[in-house]
């Protein structure tokens, strides 16, 4: 039970938050091998239960990456009123975690029929702006991200700037702190 809970802590951050993880330029072969370490280490098991969490940062690293946005991983509202010096949100926000891609998908799906260049998609909370940027991407008429956290709104206007040099519709983007 202890070695299935340091794997859940240890690996759960690394592969489910952290970008360096599946983003830092290694090989593939680099990576088997890693993995073989693991499985070696902490038993097949124990990787097998992990095999969905660590598929899902995988995705959510590469969908970033072709975005060009960073919006990876768990912030505690301790570490966000930290940076901030504002506490005033304290019992309003619980932590910031992005929408996942596959969720994003699934919500639009569920939306009937309509033209989304004719719609203003609004998000509140929109941390460091995945959605925003998800919005953007298939065609909404107007994206607009609302946020009360000073350094997340910083983080999502940095993504706007990156997902724009891309190629992609930032201009479309207002994020509102």
């Amino acid at each position: 039970s202890g070695r299935n809970e340091r794997l859940r802590f240890r690996d759960a951050r690394r592969y489910a938050g952290d970008r360096r993880s599946w983003n830092d330029g290694k090989s593939m072969i680099t990576r088997i091998g890693n993995a073989l370490k693991m499985i070696r280490r902490e038993g097949i098991g124990n990787v097998a239960r992990n095999l969905p969490r660590m598929a899902r940062a995988v995705i959510e690293s590469f969908h970033d990456r072709r975005l060009g946005i960073d919006s990876i991983g768990v912030i505690e509202v301790d570490e966000l009123t930290r940076r901030d010096g504002r506490r005033e949100h304290d019992a309003n926000a619980v932590f910031y975690q992005p929408l996942s891609y596959a969720k994003f998908r699934r919500l639009m799906r569920a939306v009937p029929d309509f033209e989304p260049a004719r719609h203003t998609f609004v998000d509140f909370g929109c941390g460091k702006g995945r959605a925003l940027v998800l919005a953007a991407d298939i065609g909404f008429g107007r994206v607009v991200g609302v946020e009360m956290f000073p350094t997340l709104c910083e983080a999502a206007e940095a993504n706007r700037r990156r997902y724009g040099s891309k190629g992609g519709r930032a201009d479309v983007i207002e994020i509102v702190c």
